[in-house]
């Protein structure tokens, strides 16, 4: 199961924090009850709601991947005749989907660790990030928006293909 941060089970702070900070672990514990309480019971939660873009993209490609592994059926018409067709096309959209994520986006920025690394080195020695401007910020930034344009067009072209088939979506 992949860890984000609305995940009902996510522990927001570590262990020895908790140890220090007892309240806080069950006023968290508190939280993932009634979320996991509000997801039996609703379907979604208050969490799920607040970010619903990240869920979203972390729990629908899940979900197709596991129509297409596990599903029993598929239209049977144009265009997708044969199981294969549409369990490549269920595949399809589960890595499109998957692949306009942060993660994916901030993995595909070949400027990324750099760019990190260079500001946890600022804070290391400054004690505070200067605004100072470099030529791998320009870099980063200008890699980070084609990245972003680039997912937002493979989201849309996603939706209105799941869109063309959503009456398809069944098991």
């Amino acid at each position: 199961m992949k860890k984000y941060y609305n995940n009902v089970w996510t522990w927001p702070y570590s262990n020895k924090y908790y140890l220090t900070h007892p309240h806080k672990w069950f006023s968290q514990l508190g939280r993932n009850i009634r979320a996991a309480h509000m997801r039996a019971t609703c379907g979604w939660c208050y969490s799920d709601v607040w970010d619903w873009d990240s869920w979203f993209m972390h729990t629908v490609p899940d979900m197709f991947r596991h129509m297409a592994d596990h599903g029993c059926g598929y239209p049977g018409f144009e265009p997708f005749e044969t199981p294969e067709k549409w369990h490549d096309w269920l595949h399809k959209m589960a890595d499109q989907i998957e692949s306009c994520t942060e993660e994916a986006q901030e993995k595909n920025n070949e400027y990324y660790e750099e760019f990190i690394n260079q500001i946890m080195d600022k804070w290391k020695f400054e004690k505070k990030i200067s605004c100072a401007h470099t030529e791998l910020d320009d870099k980063y930034y200008a890699r980070a928006k084609e990245l972003g344009e680039k997912a937002h067009n493979d989201i849309k072209d996603a939706l209105n293909q799941i869109g063309d088939n959503f009456e398809r979506l069944w098991d």
